[in-house]
């Protein structure tokens, strides 16, 4: 039984070590970046071994073990001219490991400093070529195509070709949404820049939208097609002359009548008849949404009309977290100037604190909770104001003027 026992102990003993050392070497294969010599070598180093093992011979007289001795002397002088070099090459790379960190290969990037210089030396043409040897080892770069595609339409006069560009890059799968919707907003821009071209420029957001729906690239998008200028304006910005523009009052900003000296005599509802009429064309145009809430708080003393408006902001899927404190915090602002109760305010502070307790804005609302009766002391509001009457549908009872 012990003799059985030993004998399965001795096998298993000698699988591991064969396993393990199998595997050492496989590894070691793997990483020669000569698999063939090395497989040679290790050959060599086998047919070594096995003559020593059946030449040398220690147990004879002490001639033959003189002669054992030199054989053994040459089969390692053997094996040292086969191996020392990959022993040295191992150990240096161990000990440089210590300072510039391990061995293992960089992976291959894309690299346009060639195209950049021939961009500064006014080779644009060249700078292409640059640019399209790399996509041919990385096709589906973002970096390149948008390089090239700002070259073809900034200093090629090459809008077309820009596009065609871009247009190919979201034909290729696998792009995250971040980068098709950063290039197809790059054809945007070259769009309104180069081609002063309003439509094509929503063309390319609408794009967008099509491509993301439902996505926060999507909702950028329709407030950019909400803001795109006409081409009129287009047209009279690439004609513009120098303005003489007259010294500004050194408080500007600071005064509260600079919003109706910016009407210039326009009444509130009038205002906000133009606001409604621009956000019944595009809904998700929060800067006009948010000037509406504004002229509704101050300019129509409508504290209900205006955190309805902030209110429709703050519920939009997929706006910015950012974002949502900033209307929160405006809507604070109001709710104070105009006298809701403080109750009302800390309720809307308070959800500022919920959307993320350890944020640096959540640490702002608790100080601005902490000194709120301080704010309606300085504001001289504390007690809630009574509101006049006015129709719900202010702003729309008088026909919008016609944009041009």
């Amino acid at each position: 039984m012990s003799r059985t026992y030993a004998m399965v102990r001795g096998a298993l003993i000698l699988l591991a070590c064969l396993g393990l050392a199998g595997w050492f070497l496989w590894r070691r294969l793997k990483k020669s970046p000569e698999p063939g010599h090395l497989i040679l070598k290790w050959a060599l180093t086998l047919g070594v071994l096995t003559a020593a093992a059946f030449t040398i011979d220690f147990k004879s007289e002490d001639s033959g073990q003189i002669i054992g001795l030199v054989q053994a002397l040459v089969y390692g002088v053997i094996l040292a001219t086969l191996w020392a070099g990959s022993l040295a090459r191992i150990f240096a790379n161990r000990v440089g490991a210590l300072f510039d960190g391990d061995d293992t290969p960089m992976e291959p990037q894309p690299l346009y400093s060639m195209a950049e210089a021939r961009c500064k030396q006014g080779k644009y043409r060249e700078a292409i070529w640059e640019i399209q040897n790399q996509l041919a080892r990385f096709p589906e770069d973002i970096t390149g195509q948008l390089m090239m595609a700002e070259i073809q339409a900034k200093h090629l006069a090459d809008l077309p070709g820009a596009q065609l560009t871009i247009q190919r890059f979201c034909l290729q799968p696998g792009h995250p949404p971040e980068q098709v919707a950063a290039a197809l907003n790059l054809l945007a821009d070259l769009h309104l820049e180069y081609g002063r071209d309003s439509d094509a420029a929503r063309q390319a957001f609408e794009q967008i939208m099509a491509l993301l729906p439902d996505s926060p690239e999507a909702q950028r998008a329709a407030q950019r097609i909400a803001r795109l200028p006409s081409a009129r304006e287009l047209a009279a910005e690439r004609d513009r002359t120098p303005l003489h523009v007259p010294q500004a009052p050194p408080d500007l900003g600071l005064r509260p009548d600079v919003a109706a000296a910016a009407a210039a005599g326009a009444s509130p509802q009038l205002l906000a008849s133009q606001y409604l009429h621009q956000l019944e064309t595009h809904p998700l145009d929060a800067e006009t949404r948010e000037k509406l809430a504004v002229l509704y708080a101050d300019g129509c003393q409508r504290l209900d009309l205006a955190s309805d408006q902030l209110e429709q902001l703050i519920q939009q899927p997929h706006q910015p977290a950012k974002r949502v404190v900033q209307w929160l915090n405006l809507l604070a602002e109001l709710q104070v100037n105009h006298g809701a109760p403080p109750e009302t305010v800390q309720q809307t502070l308070q959800r500022i604190i919920d959307l993320n307790p350890d944020s640096a804005s959540a640490n702002q609302a608790r100080q601005r909770l902490a000194l709120l009766k301080l704010e309606y002391n300085k504001t001289g509001k504390s007690q809630p104001l009574k509101l006049g009457v006015y129709d719900k549908d202010l702003g729309l009872k008088q026909r919008p003027p016609r944009f041009r």
